[in-house]
Order: C-alpha cells, then structure tokens, then sequence
C-alpha cells in the first residue's frame, strides 16, 4: 500500500480553509535506524517489493520459468563471459553441472559425479587469448571450461581437491585451501602447472580460516591502485598490494583490519571498484576500512540505514546456506540473498547502487543468483 501524494484536510463545519500537506515518494528507502518522529520525509518504515528510484518507486520486476529438470536445487550460478559478448551459463544441482544457457526445455549434464553444488568460480584469459571459466569447492577437482568443453586442469604443489576458493588479481589466478590459512597463486595467466603457496597465518593474529578471496581498487576500475584481500573466518581482512607474491620488491602487506565475521563463502562482492563483504556487522565497504577500524566500522557499513533489519537476518540465519552480495548495474540492483529455510525460503536486502537507498524483495526465493548477457537469473 502507498500513502496518497497528497493529503487535504477540511472542516467545513467552521468554514476553515483547506490545507495541504504533501507527501513525497519513500525515495529514501528502508529507515531502521531513527525513530519515526526523526525520519526525513521521503524515508520509509518498510518498502517491500517497491524500488525506490531517484525520483519515484517502482514495483520490482517478476520472473519466468527459465529452464527446469535438473532434479534439485541450484546452489550455483556460473558463467562462461566470451570474448565475443555471448556467454555461457551453467548451474550446479546434485551432482552435476547443467547447462542452461538457453531457456526452454529441460538442462543437460555437461559435468557429473561432484561431491556437492556449492562452487566458487572467476574467469581468465590465457596468454593465447583463450576464455577459460575456473570453479572450485574444496571436494573436487578443479573445473574449467573453456566455453565448450569441461576438464580439469594439472596443478602441482597442492591437492586441487581442497582448494575451495579463486579469484583473479593481477592476471594472476588465486586460491584459498580449506581450512587453513594458506592461500595458493599460479604463473600469469596461467590456468594450471606449479602452485605456490602464500601463507597468511602471520597477519591473521586472531586465527581461523580463510572464509573468502578478491580485490578492490581505489577508483572503479583494474588497475595499479588495485588491493588484494583474504577474509579469514573470525573476522580479519588481510590487505596486500603489488604484483608478483613472490618478490619483496614488488609485493607488502598493507594492513589487516577487523572487521564483523563474515557470512557464508559468498560475502565478497564487487561494487563500482569497491569490495563489499557481508559480515555480522553489515556490508562493510573495503575503501572506507581502510579508514576506519571495527569501532568505526558503522561509518564504512553500506548497510548503516537498515542495521536494525540486518542484523536480525544475520542473527537468525547467519549459519543457513544462501548468502550472497551480488550487483546488476543494469537495473541498479545491490543484491543482499539471505535464506530463512535453506533450499527453499529466501528473502533480499536491495540497494539503489546509484541513491543508496534500500528496500526489501520478498517471494523470490533464490538460493543463489548470476548474471548472463546481461541478464538477471535466480
């Protein structure tokens, strides 16, 4: 229900003129920090399933049966980006991987016989120009695909079985072990052959494991100001900079900050350059970590209008599979997936990546998102 954009009162009994109050669009999104007598006009108790745009709301899009048959939920969405512009996208249910690039009728196995559907992926181009997608889950082999064709790649130094994380810095594929503290990089641009390993147990002085991998920048796009980061499972983010891990010369720590234990393996997302990361404290923002410690880290916290809503999301269902902070720029979305029954009931945080304002999606229940030639899919 919306409230009328304007409200008149009139009693004509004592022949009183007519006032008006006006009521603008809730284009401030979801206030659950203030009290109600200190909310600015255009703010809103609860938005849920309304958009709110720079200037107006809009109800939130549906969805369509895209492909169906795979014969249980989809944990993962993975995708191919071509070179050419026409990606490939797959999903991992069971066992196995489907493909489901093009809607219509039932998936087709391309891969078989994994160990579970909880997969983390990135994309590389080899120095031959070839477009490789690489997923791993710490259970099974390393996969690649090549746009075509599935196969596992020969990594020595490290069973490839434990490797549960990657992300690519620097031209350079990275690879968290499970676990551990131990982080794992290949040559430039190489998808297989001798890893190295990088421990980080010296930096991460509160110890755990390495939860998540990736990379921000200081401005918004890849570049030499680039930073890359390990999350480590109680709650610290070990920041390095430079470019070949194994020189002094050209490789430093930067700094390790703490910050709210992270939730779920999919807490790292990408917004505008930016690292966001979803922890018990809200979705911090890594640019303003740098600034500000975990006393402060509500002044680096994306999340500070709905603190109250998110954190009665992380208390109750932090340990439930489903989390994920993913971004569609096409539709403005900042994307927060949290479950409430895993496999089965989720609900949404939305962010304007453009305003900053927040709403709420409810009745789409989506264990996990991606995007595909510049689609949306759940």
């Amino acid at each position: 229900m919306l409230q009328a954009a304007y409200k008149t009162r009139r009693d004509s009994s004592k022949g009183q003129n007519s006032t008006v109050a006006p009521m603008p669009a809730p284009v401030g999104g979801i206030n659950a920090k203030d009290g109600f007598t200190n909310m600015g006009p255009s703010d809103a108790i609860a938005l849920d399933n309304w958009f709110p745009e720079a200037q107006y709301v809009v109800t939130r899009g549906g969805s369509a049966l895209w492909k169906a048959g795979m014969g249980g939920p989809v944990r993962t969405i993975l995708t191919w980006q071509s070179p050419s512009g026409s990606d490939k996208m797959f999903a991992a249910a069971g066992t196995k991987f489907w493909d489901v690039t093009a809607s219509g009728a039932a998936a087709s196995s391309v891969v078989t016989g994994l160990t579970n559907s909880d997969w983390q992926w990135t994309n590389i181009a080899t120095s031959s120009s070839t477009a490789y997608l690489v997923a791993c889950n710490g259970s099974n082999h390393i996969q690649i695909c090549d746009g075509a064709t599935w196969t596992n790649p020969t990594i020595t130094g490290v069973a490839d079985t434990t490797l549960i994380n990657v992300a690519l810095f620097k031209l350079r594929l990275w690879f968290a072990q499970a676990n551990t503290l131990s982080l794992w990089y290949l040559p430039t641009q190489a998808i297989a052959g001798a890893a190295m390993e990088f421990p980080i147990g010296a930096y991460a002085r509160k110890g755990g494991y390495v939860m998540a991998i990736g990379s921000f920048s200081q401005d918004s796009g890849d570049g030499p100001d680039d930073y890359f980061v390990a999350i480590t499972s109680n709650g610290q983010a070990v920041v390095f900079e430079g470019i070949d891990p194994s020189s002094a010369n050209t490789w430093s720590i930067t700094g390790v900050f703490d910050i709210g234990r992270p939730v779920g393996r999919r807490c790292i997302g990408k917004l505008n350059g930016d690292m966001t990361i979803i922890t018990s404290d809200g979705v911090i923002s890594m640019r303003a970590m740098l600034q500000y410690g975990r006393e402060s880290d509500q002044k680096a916290a994306i999340t500070g209008k709905i603190q109250t809503l998110f954190s009665q999301a992380s208390a109750s269902y932090a340990t439930y599979f489903g989390w994920q902070i993913l971004v569609y720029p096409k539709a403005r979305y900042c994307i927060v997936n949290y479950p409430i029954v895993s496999d089965s009931q989720q609900k949404q945080f939305v962010m304007n990546t453009v305003t900053g304002a927040w709403c709420t999606f409810s009745n789409l229940n989506a264990g996990c998102w991606g995007t595909a030639n510049d689609n949306l899919f759940y």
